[in-house]
């Protein structure tokens, strides 16, 4: 019996080895942090209008743009740069050139 004693004792010191190692792992990647690519486009928010129309705020590279749509068409309303991705007062109408 000390053949079958010392096979099963290997196991278990083989099992609790591989748990140890897999919780020390889950442990680590925990703690990892993926940077991700921020997006180019992001719809913000949208504003419906009824009979599927709608308004979007709708984020593009460093623009943030106010477009209303139908069923038949996308309009631009207003376009503006931003120079801070979280700054949401970036709306101005379209064509206005004049800095705030």
């Amino acid at each position: 019996m000390a053949i079958g004693e010392s096979v099963g004792s290997e196991m278990w010191q083989r099992a609790s080895f591989w748990a140890a190692t897999l919780g020390r792992l889950k442990r680590i990647a925990g703690k990892l942090r993926v940077q991700r690519k921020p997006k180019a486009l992001q719809l913000e928010e949208t504003l419906p209008l009824g009979e599927r129309r709608f308004l979007a705020q709708v984020r593009w590279n460093q623009e943030t743009l106010l477009v209303g749509v139908t069923p038949q068409s996308i309009s631009l309303i207003s376009a503006r740069r931003c120079p801070s991705p979280h700054d949401r007062t970036c709306i101005r109408e379209k064509g206005d050139t004049s800095e705030e």
